[in-house]
């Protein structure tokens, strides 16, 4: 089939096209083609195939290939989802509807369209047609709903609902035990809190419910051979699952956010084809039943945020297991002794596990392990030296352990590694001698604050991070490091012995007693980030690199003057809590020109923005200029409010959308503040096009419940002031 290029919608050339390649399908591609187009687009190619096969016999697989070959369909070939064009799916889901108008005899009814479904299931009249498939994802608060028309959907293989539930729930509810021949069941926000009894799931391949209010999916046992595929995700009621011993040929069970799960059944162990397992956020769940030993095909075990669980399991047998993460784990005390015989193991993420006091010494015959993230195990002492035998590993995340003292010299071992972060090893004294690690890209150990010397290594490390230390000089061999291109460290005198570092420090953090920036700081031509965090004697500040994009001048108190200007047009100016900042510095902070934002003290919104209101983060602007230019800019300032004293300072997010005087969108833009505060205000720019009328309304909100906009203001940034 050679198509135009397609547009987002059909036209009559592109149908006619469309149509011609359609017809000269077998009936069974064109059948299988609108099955894709009606429920299948974008879907897991394998779930295609079985949730079909019965329906198209041996055709399905080597049909998919035939739409493939004739571009009706393509592949992602990295998540082996098949594709289809929005306008392809468009005409196949015309097509079909064209079908249930026209073709009443038609071999197969698809139900996609919300007026067509109104009817069907509000029609009492006979009708001797058999629906099997139905997508209700836009349905109707007030549709009509017949218990005879309910008896004529007993063929249904695919149903798919989606949105809020209906006020005709309970009647629609019916429809699954009408029903016998379910293939896939996918009802997102389902009422009910179980299933009947008369619940048939023998025919059951894939069933998703998200975000139900299910306790429980049915009493007793049913029969489950087929079922491969069970996602309950964020069902937050969900207590227990039922008996999965015939579930023999499960392979992914997602219950991701199941907060009110306390435990699993010891069935689960019968599922020997379970591949990927996510009880992730589940955090009730206190431990896993021995029975996962079972489990030898298990590929992927996501324990994420079970923040209970104490232990788990030996697993002994998952020697096909590639992925176990346990981040936020914080009551788990320790791994299972045998984590050492997953030797297909490649990714391990124990980040968060406060509790955790050691990982096993067997670790180090896990030799496939690439990824080992340990980042906030406060509790951790040391490592094991076995973990040197970890020869393919090549991320290692030490981040926040801050009970760590010491790494083992086994470590020089990893010569693949290429990641090594102990940023927040607060008690880390020293380094071995021995990492003359080659493959090494980054090395942070920012803010390891006992740690006071470098040692002399011989490696070639494109990003070494040393701010925060207690590291007074380095070696000069860092000097002749050819890779070394990021290079942070804290302000210390001897760096001005090295004129090189001068030309590859891209972070400097200066000392909190400084008084004054040393004149050979403005010679780092490719600073980036500079840090004066508490820096309570600096009175000024000089002239430094256009490089620099981040200035963090938070609580300088004694902070007065500029005496410099700010030239990259992507900067980021934080002088929070620099209450002394007299007008000229302060002018010249507002009206930066910058695509981030800045942030300074202040109790009002200051009268150059003169289009202001004092709350609620709305307001009008009338424009004088004639004709309209294509773009305007202008620049914002808002001031964040506390609406409890709960609200954190991390990080807020504010949404500033601009509207004509018909709300015809203009811009909608979000930006990122960090450790928000009251008492600031914060400004940024904003940019419209193909404005057409003369007075606009801007808008400033925050998603956050404990925070909200008080006053804001605005000024247009005419073209002279460029």
């Amino acid at each position: 089939m050679t198509l135009p290029m397609l547009k987002t919608s059909l036209n009559g050339e592109i149908e006619s096209i469309l149509k011609f390649s359609y017809e000269a399908l077998d009936d069974e591609y064109k059948y299988l083609f609108l099955y894709i187009a009606c429920f299948f687009n974008n879907e897991d190619q394998h779930k295609v195939e079985e949730i079909l096969s019965k329906k198209f016999l041996y055709v399905t697989k080597a049909g998919i290939h035939v739409l493939a070959e004739k571009s009706f369909i393509s592949f992602n070939s990295i998540r082996g989802y098949i594709h289809m064009h929005d306008v392809l799916a468009q005409f196949g889901r015309e097509t079909s509807r064209k079908q249930f108008v026209h073709d009443q005899f038609s071999k197969y009814q698809l139900l996609i369209d919300k007026r067509d479904i109104s009817e069907v299931l509000s029609n009492d009249t006979t009708d001797d047609r058999r629906f099997i498939g139905m997508d209700l994802s836009m349905t109707e608060k007030e549709m009509k709903i017949s218990k005879k028309a309910l008896k004529k959907m007993s063929d249904l293989e695919i149903i798919r609902i989606k949105g809020e539930c209906l006020s005709q729930f309970e009647r629609l509810h019916s429809l699954l035990y009408h029903s016998q021949k379910i293939r896939l069941l996918d009802w997102s926000f389902f009422e009910s809190t179980c299933f009947r009894s008369s619940f048939n799931s023998e025919s059951l391949v894939e069933l998703r419910m998200w975000f139900s209010k299910l306790k429980k999916l049915w009493k007793g046992t049913k029969q489950l051979k087929n079922l491969k595929w069970m996602d309950l995700s964020y069902s937050k009621d969900l207590k227990e699952l039922p008996d999965l011993s015939t579930a023999i040929n499960l392979e992914e069970l997602n219950l991701t956010s199941c907060r009110s799960l306390t435990k699993l059944p010891s069935s689960i162990g019968n599922a020997t084809n379970l591949r990927e397992l996510n009880l992730s956020k589940c955090s009730k769940l206190v431990k896993i039943p021995s029975s996962i030993e079972n489990l030898t095909n298990l590929q992927k075990l996501d324990l994420s945020n079970c923040s209970n669980l104490v232990e788990l399991p030996s697993i002994e047998n998952a020697t096909k297991l590639e992925l176990l993460n346990l981040s936020n784990c914080s009551s788990l005390l320790e791994l299972p002794p045998s984590i050492g015989t997953a030797t297909n193991l490649k990714k391990l993420y124990v980040s968060g596990c406060s509790s955790l006091l050691e990982l096993p010494p067997s670790i180090g015959t896990a030799t496939n392990l690439k990824r080992l993230y340990v980042s906030g195990c406060s509790s951790l002492v040391n490592l094991p030296s076995s973990i040197g035998d970890l020869t393919n590993l090549k991320e290692l995340d030490l981040s926040n352990c801050s009970n760590l003292v010491e790494l083992p010299s086994s470590i020089g071992n990893l010569q693949l590694l290429s990641y090594l972060r102990m940023r927040g090893c607060s008690k880390l004294e020293a380094l071995p001698t021995n990492i003359n690690l080659e493959s090494l890209d980054l090395l942070d150990l920012t803010d390891c604050s006992q740690l006071k010397s470098f040692p002399e290594i011989s490696t070639n490390i494109k990003s070494l991070w040393l701010t925060g230390t207690s590291i007074k000089e380095v070696p000069l061999s860092i000097m002749s490091w050819s890779r070394l291109y990021d290079f942070s460290i804290s302000y210390f005198e001897s760096l001005k012995e090295f004129p090189h570092a001068l030309d590859i420090i891209t972070e400097l953090q200066l000392n909190e007693d400084i008084q004054e920036v040393a004149p050979w700081v403005k010679e780092m031509s490719r600073l980036r980030v500079l840090r004066l965090d508490n820096c309570k004697n600096l009175v000024s500040l000089p002239q430094f690199s256009d490089s620099l994009w981040n200035i963090d001048a938070d609580n300088c108190q004694s902070l007065e003057r500029l005496d410099c200007s700010f030239n990259n047009p992507k900067i980021l100016l934080k002088f929070s809590n620099c209450f002394k900042l007299n007008q000229e510095a302060r002018e010249l902070i507002m009206h930066t020109s910058t695509s981030r934002y800045a942030v300074l003290p202040g109790k009002q919104v200051p009268a150059c923005f003169n289009h202001r209101a004092t709350s609620g983060g709305l307001l009008t602007i009338k424009l004088n200029e004639s004709p309209l230019p294509k773009s305007l800019r202008f620049k914002a300032c808002i001031m964040p409010v506390k609406i409890n004293e709960e609200a954190v300072h991390d990080l807020l997010y504010v949404y500033n959308k601009i509207m004509d005087k018909q709300n015809d969108l203009k811009v909608l833009c979000k930006h990122d503040i960090y450790r928000v505060l009251t008492e600031h205000i914060y400004t940024f720019e904003v940019e419209t096009e193909e404005v057409t009328l003369t007075e606009l309304l801007f808008k400033f909100t925050t998603k956050d419940y404990k925070w909200k906009i008080g006053e804001c203001g605005v000024y247009q940034i005419l073209e002279v002031q460029r």
